[in-house]
């Protein structure tokens, strides 16, 4: 095991060396300077869009794509990735995660957009992603087989921090041994992929918004017993982010690293997999979809990410060590950077609960988000291989596989899990952004073409031949759908 995890960490520290970082930031400019601060001057679109009706009753609505795609952001990365960002960069993490918010926000309106402009219908259904945009819109096959076999490898196979994440957290708060509950997630996961897509979609748009209250609600709890703290941790996390602060003051580097790292994880703006989900969704118009999943960046990072880190911060319950191995903060001791943070924050407050019910929590927002790791997967495999969706074998032999890592997560160690999960994410996040940068000429007509309709009073149709955009020929069948409906 030492001999895989130090391949592991080679390939972990090529994919995220400081290229990486610095595309993610530059992706997320170029939509922010190009697109002139769409992310905050159409908040309000950005709602409506998330209950934009379809006009073809098979398709998805706006609202269960979205559902899925927060299904898959919200999970591990805003309990567990925001404990081990403050770990490994201090309070000031926090800040550099808010800004890749921002500047992800951005860098996803584009990807979720071009998704939607490529899409193809299979089997009745609404299908694209990174893979379908990269070969239609750059005239890159073999690119999209690339991109196909990293998100693959990230959400089919290396999907290992969320089983870890919940079996670290039942363990803690009841007990149970991890192998025990690695074969209970394994029995839940298989009855619920058994269903199919559809199975999947009911099941996020039910449960999603109902476990993103409930953490929120259990977050003021903690805000508003330690209400006379909060500026003083805000200012520690402004201080530490810009070097200010006289424990976090050197970590600057770590902060940045670290916030951007886990905010990407968190958030998935960038990853090319919140892509898949988005396609699936009947619109009028692919910018609706790309304003949607603005905002369910804003939801996972600025909400979620953030009552998470208020309330580790609030309650002291962290732990920071530097790059050499220095322990600069200790607050909660004997407890390893993960879901123990955030346990002990809501069991400062509420003694005796705050362990199960962050375990019960995690668990949700977990489970949900290997439910879209399934979804992401399959229409990797439809577009690598076209029979697969025809295919009744190759399904159910790929969801026995699927069920395998969630096993392995279960039973492996914490820095195993997240190791595996970074591998995987920064895979998809070079390809991804790559093509993202390529695709911007097509991403800024579809936004033109929007906007144009828009400030007309228009409730906005796209023809791909008012942009002169090609190999989207499907929006002209759904841009007829609509205007039957206006006559």
């Amino acid at each position: 095991m030492e001999v895989l995890t130090s391949i592991l960490n080679f390939f972990d520290t090529v994919l995220w060396s400081s290229p990486l970082i610095y595309i993610s930031i530059f992706v997320g400019l170029l939509y922010t300077v190009g697109l002139k601060g769409f992310q905050v001057r159409y908040l309000k679109q950005m709602v409506n869009s998330v209950f934009e009706k379809s006009a073809d009753s098979e398709s998805s609505t706006s609202f269960e794509a979205f559902a899925l795609t927060v299904a898959a952001r919200v999970g591990t990365g805003n309990i567990v990735g925001v404990a081990t960002a403050i770990a490994a960069g201090g309070p000031g993490a926090v800040f550099w995660m808010w800004v890749m918010a921002i500047l992800g926000a951005a860098t996803s309106f584009a990807e979720n957009t071009l998704a939607q402009v490529y899409k193809e219908k299979v089997d009745g259904m609404y299908r694209g992603g990174t893979s379908f945009f990269v070969k239609k819109g750059l005239g890159l096959g073999w690119f999209g087989t690339v991109f196909a076999f990293c998100s693959l490898l990230n959400c089919g196979i290396l999907h290992t921090t969320q089983p870890n994440s919940i079996a670290d957290a039942m363990y803690n708060a009841f007990g149970v041994p991890h192998w025990i509950v690695g074969v209970i997630m394994v029995i839940i996961a298989a009855i619920i992929i058994s269903g199919g897509l559809k199975s999947i979609i009911r099941f996020t748009s039910k449960i999603v918004p109902i476990m993103c209250l409930l953490y929120l609600g259990v977050t003021l709890i903690v805000l508003g017993v330690n209400i006379t703290k909060i500026p003083a941790v805000f200012a520690l996390i402004f201080k530490s982010a810009f070097g200010k602060d006289a424990i976090f003051g050197g970590m600057v580097g770590s902060a940045i690293a670290y916030g951007i790292k886990r905010g990407v994880y968190s958030s998935e703006a960038g990853m090319g997999t919140t892509p898949q989900a988005a396609a699936i969704a009947g619109v009028s118009h692919p910018a609706k979809v790309g304003l949607t999943q603005a905002l369910s960046v804003y939801v996972d990072t600025l909400l979620v990410c953030t009552a998470t880190a208020l309330m580790i911060l609030l309650a002291g319950t962290y732990n920071v060590t530097d790059a050499a191995g220095s322990v600069l903060y200790e607050g909660i001791s004997g407890v390893n950077a993960g879901v123990g943070f955030t346990q002990g924050a809501l069991d400062s407050v509420i003694h005796g609960f705050g362990y199960p019910m962050i375990a019960v929590m995690l668990a949700l927002f977990s489970f949900t988000t290997l439910v879209g790791c399934f979804n992401i997967s399959e229409s990797d495999l439809i577009y690598m291989f076209k029979g697969y969706s025809k295919s009744k074998m190759a399904q159910i032999l790929f969801k026995v596989w699927f069920l395998i890592p969630i096993f392995i997560g279960c039973i492996s160690s914490t820095e195993f899990a997240w190791l595996c999960a970074d591998i995987g994410t920064g895979a998809s996040c070079w390809v991804t952004l790559i093509a993202v940068i390529f695709l911007f000429p097509i991403v800024r007509k579809v936004w033109n073409d929007y906007e144009k309709q828009f400030k007309d009073g228009k409730d906005p149709i796209f023809r791909p031949d008012n942009c002169g955009i090609k190999n989207a020929d499907l929006w002209n069948e759904i841009a007829d759908e609509y205007e039957k409906k206006l006559k």
